[in-house]
């Protein structure tokens, strides 16, 4: 009887991957491991710029899951940045184990956190009949659900989606220069020649320069900043360190560190 068991075992382990080994298409899940009782977030990015809404009934939001839990969708392999047009839809809700879930579309393509990409068309009119909340506009494409994805690859940074800087104004009489840099950190040193104590944090963002004009750019993953706020006191300097770590590689150029409305430029 054991030895009945084992083969029975093992005829069902090459069955299931028989099965799909010759199917083309399959059910990708998108929404796999995403909670239908947290906020679903949904974003379209066209040119009139980015809004996002959201969707808090879980009724709702179960049913646009059901949606994309049978898709059959075709994997490819052959999707580039190049392929991305207006509109871009993005998707982004946590998931059970409190991490998020994004997904976002394109031109027919849907691309995942983790970069897989599947070939579906979709009509988005559908989501018309939900109860979402009002729109609101997204100052920037680093707030795009996979906007790290959908704009950097080998040959670098793609502008077409990134958001340009704004402009930065730098408080009178507060300096700060870089010290040292490496894939790790960003070393800065602050000086404060003003008549009034100054107050700085932990929040930082990078900006590229392409083409001579700066951008914004998106972390692998979104950055969770402490809310600490450090005092520096007049005629005096401190040194920060700013863990660069959740930005990865990137690519070579010109960048620069944006701290409480001052910046140090350095190259990569």
């Amino acid at each position: 009887m054991r030895f009945k068991s084992i083969a029975l075992i093992l005829m069902t382990v090459v069955f299931v991957f028989g099965c799909s080994n010759n199917s083309d298409n399959r059910s990708t899940g998108l929404f796999e491991g995403a909670s239908s009782t947290s906020t679903l977030s949904f974003y379209k990015y066209d040119s009139a710029g980015i809004k996002r809404t959201s969707l808090s009934n879980d009724d709702e939001v179960e049913e646009i899951f059901e949606q994309f839990t049978d898709a059959k969708m075709h994997e490819v392999n052959d999707w580039s940045l190049d392929d991305i047009t207006f509109p871009i839809y993005g998707f982004a809700i946590e998931t059970f184990f409190g991490n998020t879930l994004s997904v976002t579309w394109s031109n027919g393509y849907w691309i995942t956190a983790d970069g897989s990409v599947y070939k579906q068309d979709y009509d988005f009119s559908k989501f018309n009949k939900y109860s979402w909340d009002d729109k609101i506009d997204v100052d920037s494409f680093v707030n795009f659900p996979n906007s790290r994805i959908l704009s950097m690859n080998e040959r670098g940074w793609n502008k077409t989606l990134l958001t340009q800087s704004k402009l930065i104004t730098p408080p009178d009489n507060i300096i700060m220069k870089l010290k040292s840099i490496n894939k790790k950190e960003i070393i800065v040193i602050f000086k404060n020649e003003s008549k009034k104590t100054w107050l700085y944090g932990e929040s930082y963002s990078l900006n590229v320069n392409l083409d001579g004009k700066w951008y914004d750019i998106p972390a692998v993953q979104p950055i969770i900043f402490t809310k600490i706020g450090y005092l520096l006191e007049v005629n005096s300097s401190a040194e920060k360190e700013y863990s660069i770590e959740a930005y990865g590689d990137l690519p070579s150029g010109k960048y620069r560190i944006v701290v409480d409305g001052l910046y140090a430029e350095f190259d990569i």
